[in-house]
């Protein structure tokens, strides 16, 4: 790497030449020592100093040396100082040249600050003038925006006067204006500040209302031109051959056509509704609105009029059997298609319609003549089975509940629910009339002829009561035969052939009834019938078992006990979930006065008797629960309590009475021979009735518990007399001991009851 050279005075001066002064040099140095000190310099830089730089330094001396000249030994001497000279003078010139452009950039520099103050202090004068001049500007912007809002009043009041066609409702002048309109009403609602504003406001509200009553105008004129048109279009169909088709294709396809002009300025009407600059006016303008939908519904009402009448009348002519349900069938079609196709037209008129209330309150007047026209029917009709299949029919509209998802995918457009349910409200309150009075003529009023023994016994069919005391053709018998048919044996039914051939009639009719109505109405209604019914059943089964003369045969309790056994059976496939709250005036104080008054009993006395009476003679408000299943369950209780103590004392007689030392053994031995000779049929008997065997086996348990029981208590009995020393103490061996009599009873029952025995200890339906 080179070495760097040193710096020469030369190169000092060329770097910095300030350094210069005009000050005399320093006194030279003497001959001899300047040139040997000049010789011994140029001998120490030679090597370091370009050469060019040492001919610039000195050229004279160093070519006087080099030719070996002989001159004077001063003169490189003052040559170098000549040179020195010069160049010295060009340097002063130069500093000088330097001195006097500094002093005039001094100058430049001076001037240019009182420049800069004097712009500075225009800019703050100018400035201030700026932003007056751009306030004023803005306030003059602002008064002339907001005073063209009051400015439009009058061009816009005479341009509305100035309207005399209808048709003027589409140009864009008339846009334009609507827009003038309510750029007002929003400026002047935000300023409610400014000097006569509220009659402004009234006057722009006035020219809003105007120019949407022009569109309303135009609206229903141009509905009762396209209404005209296809009038006279059907008067041609209806005088000549076409047919039905040619008529809905005017009624929609016509209309279709018209559509979209009519829904383009309806969108502008409505925008006008909605927006929110004219909210404080949003009831008048909506009443505009409404006549236009009005007179569109009444329009579509008055063409369809024909078609309805012309469906109704049709079906109002069918001939045959079940003509109610038929009709409605075909009606429900009909108006089910009307409805789609009436929604979707009316879709295109008012596209905007986000509210389908509106729409579906007009399809429910649209089927209000199906309505009466069904009401009618309904009223005729006297046939539970044909009002059962027409809410059938109707119940595929009613399967979700309306919060739910499957619902609005169903409904999410014409609500057919809403549409047939005052046909469905009254199919089903004539279905509670009628099954009222089938229960009041088949269960409460039922009384079988007195020659009819079979039925309580047993041993008859239900083919024979129901051809004895129905009738072929009765419409009841046609009710029972279906619930017969559709009747599941149970697994574990012992009877041959059909279950239900030994019951009681009023029970069959009642179960009937109950199988039919069963989730065609309102859950609550239906829980309400059923309490009724079953109150009802249970009262024509106590009378009728309970008129027999032998009602403490084990033969009519059994018989009694199958049939409730069956109406418990039955009643819990409904699942009744709700009691029935029965409240009702009890006027039997007045009756028991009206009573003692004819009998001449009359109490005579002070005050105080006739407060009493009076007291006594007021109507009760009385409120009666009435629960179905818990009837059943007290009922179940105390018939088999009743079979349980008569088949008992069936068996023991008065075996327990005995209490002479002779004669015990005696009335043990008749005990063990009535358990021997009487248990079985018993058995048998119960069996016999039962249709569930287990049944059968827990009454007989239960009949073997209250003998052994009883029995119990009387060894108890006779085991405190032998204490006492009045019965002699080997008497007890002779006896029977409670297990030898429970062994007894196993040993003498049926082995397939005494096997069922052993898996329960107790009687299942206690």
């Amino acid at each position: 790497m080179p070495r760097s050279r040193k710096n020469s005075v030369i190169q000092d001066v060329a770097a910095n030449p300030g350094a210069s002064s005009h000050d005399e040099l320093p006194p030279l140095f003497g001959d001899s020592s300047l040139r040997q000190k000049v010789d011994t310099l140029l001998a120490t830089v030679e090597t370091e100093i370009e050469p060019q730089v040492i001919e610039l330094l000195a050229p004279e001396w160093r070519r006087a040396s080099a030719l070996g000249s002989a001159n004077d030994e001063y003169t490189l001497y003052s040559g170098y100082v000549a040179e020195v000279d010069t160049r010295t003078g060009e340097l002063e010139d130069l500093l000088t040249e330097t001195s006097a452009v500094n002093h005039q950039l001094g100058e430049l520099v001076t001037k240019f600050n009182e420049i800069s103050l004097k712009v500075a202090h225009f800019q703050e004068t100018t400035d201030v003038l700026h932003t007056e001049y751009d306030q004023l500007a803005a306030q003059y912007e602002q008064i002339s925006t907001e005073l063209s809002h009051f400015e439009a009043l009058d061009p816009v009041m005479r341009k509305l006067n100035q309207y005399s066609s209808a048709n003027v409702v589409k140009r864009e002048s008339f846009r334009n204006t609507l827009r003038k309109i309510n750029s007002s009403l929003e400026f002047m609602d935000a300023h409610p500040m400014y000097s006569e504003v509220g009659a402004y406001r009234l006057r722009f509200k006035q020219c809003l209302v105007r120019s949407c009553s022009l569109i309303v105008n135009y609206l229903t004129n141009f509905l009762r031109g396209v209404e005209t048109d296809v009038n006279s279009k059907l008067l041609n169909i209806a005088n000549g051959t076409s047919g039905s088709a040619s008529r809905d294709a005017l009624l929609y396809n016509k209309f279709a056509a018209a559509a979209e002009e009519f829904s383009s300025l309806l969108q502008t009407l409505q925008q006008q509704v909605n927006l929110e600059s004219n909210s404080k006016y949003r009831e008048e303008l909506a009443s505009l609105l409404d006549e236009c939908y009005e007179h569109y519904f009444r329009i579509r009402d008055k063409l369809l009029q024909h078609t309805i009448r012309a469906q109704l009348e049709e079906s109002a002519g069918l001939l045959g059997e079940n003509i109610m349900v038929r009709s409605l069938q075909q009606n429900i079609l009909f108006f089910t298609k009307l409805c789609e196709k009436e929604y979707n037209i009316f879709s295109k008129f008012f596209p905007q319609e986000t509210d389908l209330q509106r729409i579906n309150d007009w399809l429910y007047q649209l089927c209000e003549p199906l309505h009466d026209s069904t009401r009618a029917d309904i009223l005729r009709e006297s046939s539970i089975t044909h009002i059962c299949d027409a809410i059938t029919l109707l119940n595929k509209y009613y399967q979700f509940e309306e919060s739910s998802t499957e619902y609005s995918l169903q409904f999410g457009k014409v609500r057919f629910d809403r549409l047939f349910e005052p046909i469905l409200q009254d199919l089903q309150a004539r279905l509670i009339f009628r099954a009222e009075a089938y229960v009041q003529r088949k269960v409460t009023n039922y009384t079988p002829p007195k020659e009819d023994t079979d039925k309580r016994t047993g041993k008859g069919t239900y083919g024979t009561m129901v051809d004895t005391h129905t009738g072929a053709a009765d419409e009841d018998h046609s009710l029972l035969l279906q619930f017969l048919e559709n009747y599941e044996l149970p697994e574990n039914g012992s009877l041959v052939g059909n279950q239900l051939k030994a019951y009681y009639p009023s029970l069959l009719y009642a179960l009937a009834l109950l199988s039919k109505v069963y989730q065609l109405v309102n859950s609550s209604v239906f829980d309400n019938l059923a309490h009724h019914i079953v109150h009802d059943c249970i009262q024509s089964l106590k009378g009728a078992y309970q008129s027999s003369p032998d009602f403490t045969h084990l033969d009519d309790m059994l018989t009694y006990l199958k049939n409730l056994l069956m109406l418990r059976d039955q009643v819990q496939h409904f699942d009744i979930q709700y009691s029935s709250n029965e409240t009702y005036l009890d006027f039997s104080g007045l009756g028991e006065l009206i009573n003692s008054i004819r009998k001449g009993s009359f109490p005579s006395g002070g005050s105080g008797s006739v407060l009493s009476l009076a007291r006594e003679t007021v109507p009760k408000i009385v409120n009666n629960m009435i629960d179905a299943r818990s009837e059943i369950v007290v009922e179940l209780r105390n018939l088999l309590n009743t079979i349980t103590t008569v088949a008992a004392r069936d068996l023991l007689q008065d075996t327990l009475q005995v209490t002479l030392p002779d004669a015990l053994p005696g009335a043990n031995l008749k005990l063990k021979m009535n358990i021997e000779e009487r248990l079985p049929k018993f058995q048998q008997l119960v069996a016999a009735h039962m249709p569930d065997q287990s049944v059968a086996v827990h009454i007989v348990h239960a009949v073997r518990n209250a003998v052994v029981q009883e029995y119990s208590m009387y060894i108890e009995g006779i085991s405190a007399e032998v204490a006492r020393g009045a019965i002699p103490h080997d008497t007890l061996d002779v006896l029977l001991t409670p297990d030898l009599l429970n062994d007894l009873f196993d040993a003498t029952m049926v082995p397939s009851a005494t096997d069922g025995m052993k898996d329960s200890g107790s009687p299942k339906h206690s």
